[in-house]
């Protein structure tokens, strides 16, 4: 049997406030995922073996998560630390760990809890140390998703973006 290398695409991008709010049928919410899903759909269908690597952060990430799970694709959830979701309400605390059952393989930056902000990064730095592709929604502006893509640059990854304020 011929065995195919995986292609790993790394997904980052925005938490629900820079997109909008956190109801997911707002107009931009549903926009980005509408633009995430087709990029995602692309790729399987461009490359063997695609696994799409996420961090499983409320918005974006969790939005690709989704797409998997719809699809059928593989995917590795990348989670910082223990209790990402402890302060998210109790419904998205249970959808997050829904979502993690369908993932190909869970791994943990952190042993215990919250540690910093540090932690993060370290995580985002895993999801792009090996990946392929980096598929970013990203308006430019700075924070987390601005750090693991400006990472992702510094590595020579190839990235695509999903500027949410050109949907």
């Amino acid at each position: 049997m011929k065995h195919v290398k995986a292609t790993y695409i790394t997904i980052t991008g925005h938490r629900p406030q820079k997109l909008g709010g956190f109801n997911p049928k707002n107009a931009l919410n549903i926009k980005v995922y509408e633009a995430l899903e087709a990029k995602m759909v692309n790729a399987v269908s461009k490359f063997d073996n695609v696994v799409f690597r996420i961090g499983m952060a409320i918005g974006v990430d969790q939005m690709a998560a989704h797409i998997c799970v719809k699809h059928g694709f593989a995917f590795d959830a990348y989670v910082p630390c223990e209790g990402q979701e402890s302060r998210w309400p109790k419904h998205v605390q249970d959808e997050y760990r829904k979502l993690l059952t369908h993932a190909r393989n869970v791994y943990v930056t952190h042993d215990g809890p919250y540690p910093g902000a540090w932690v993060m990064q370290k995580r985002n730095e895993q999801m792009v140390d090996g990946t392929d592709y980096l598929l970013s929604v990203y308006d430019g502006t700075a924070g987390g998703t601005a750090n693991c893509v400006k990472y992702a640059q510094e590595q020579g990854v190839t990235i695509v973006n999903i500027n949410p304020t050109e949907l």
